[in-house]
Order: C-alpha cells, then sequence, then structure tokens
C-alpha cells in the first residue's frame, strides 16, 4: 500500500510537466493499490482511456490535461478529506 501510495502521488506530480510519465506511474500505482482496494480497481480503466487519449495528443492538449487530472485529484481529496 505504502509503494502504491508513493507511486500515485509521484504520478500526480509528474502529469503536469511530464504526462507520458505521471500517468504511467499512476497506472503502476493502480494496480498495486487494487490489490487491497476495490475502488483502485474501478479506477485503472478510466485512468487507462485517458492515458491513451493523451499519448496521442499535442503537448499544449497534453498540458491541459494534466492541469485538470490534478485540480481533479485535490477536488476528490479535499471532499473526501
Amino acid at each position: 500500500m505504502i509503494v502504491g501510495s508513493l507511486l500515485g502521488v509521484a504520478g500526480l506530480v509528474l502529469v503536469v510537466p511530464a504526462p507520458e510519465v505521471g500517468f504511467a506511474l499512476l497506472l503502476v500505482s493502480l494496480r498495486l493499490l487494487a490489490l487491497e482496494f476495490e475502488w483502485a480497481a474501478r479506477a485503472y480503466e478510466p485512468v487507462l482511456r485517458a492515458w491513451e487519449r493523451v499519448k496521442a495528443a499535442p503537448r499544449g492538449v497534453k498540458l491541459g490535461v494534466g492541469v485538470v487530472v490534478v485540480a481533479a485529484v485535490v477536488a476528490t481529496a479535499w471532499w473526501l478529506g
């Protein structure tokens, strides 16, 4: 759980400056967390689909998607906390 959480945080940090690396880390972290948590298993597919779209997008769109993803995660964490 600790490794998955750390990879998830690193992935969130890297989504904006390097979306390819950030999304890859998020996918790995969700797979690790899915071993213990059902929500992580459910979250994997949408993140995978988003990563596939981001890989094909121009750099400016990647930056925008990264900002939106980080904002959504922060808002969700704030709402749950």
